[in-house]
């Protein structure tokens, strides 16, 4: 769609998703769409719109997942998964872990337990990874972005799609690369 390469990939699912999230411990998350939610074991959370403390890694998975009942369904959810990713972020970018190898390599470590890279991402190229985060202490230093739509869909089969704009994503790669530039 934007023909940026993808260097890499990271996946991780549904239960490790949770024990990454109770490795880590808490997250503050700028949310950006307030709800009630309830998770798969009947336990009902509170979202205010604004700061919010992401206490578990359940509270997390409810938090990430919730779709139905937010004003724009999956653009609501994508929106809390990006801020809840740039918390995560945050979280582990700090002076303290970055500046010391020994815990660089533990957090590296525990996030390891959980999620699955390609094999071109080697144990180097992750610290290093992290490292070049060195210097990054607020939300507004991290960029996240989500291809423009025009609207909703129906594939010829029956499928429900997101309609791009094309015009908008064009404009949006311009952006990124200004960003790249700076």
């Amino acid at each position: 769609l934007t023909g940026a390469r993808i260097d890499h990939v990271v996946v991780t699912d549904f239960t490790n998703f949770i024990q990454l999230v109770d490795a880590v411990g808490p997250v503050t998350v700028d949310n950006p769409v307030g709800s009630v939610a309830v998770d798969d074991r009947g336990v009902k959370y509170q979202f205010p719109k604004g700061p919010l403390v992401i206490t578990d890694g359940r509270m997390a998975l409810a938090f990430a997942r919730q779709r139905e009942e937010l004003p724009h369904g999956d653009l609501d959810r994508t929106l809390r998964q990006r801020a809840f990713l740039k918390a995560l972020a945050l979280k582990v970018a700090k002076p303290e872990v970055l500046a010391n190898p020994a815990k660089l390599n533990a957090v590296i470590d525990t996030v390891g337990k959980y999620v699955t890279v390609d094999s071109g991402m080697t144990n180097s190229m992750i610290y290093s990874l992290g490292l070049s985060m060195t210097g990054i202490t607020s939300p507004d230093q991290i960029h996240m972005v989500q291809a423009p739509i025009t609207g909703f869909g129906t594939s010829p089969a029956g499928e429900s799609i997101d309609l791009v704009d094309a015009a908008g994503v064009t404009a949006l790669i311009k952006t990124v690369l200004a960003l790249k530039h700076r």
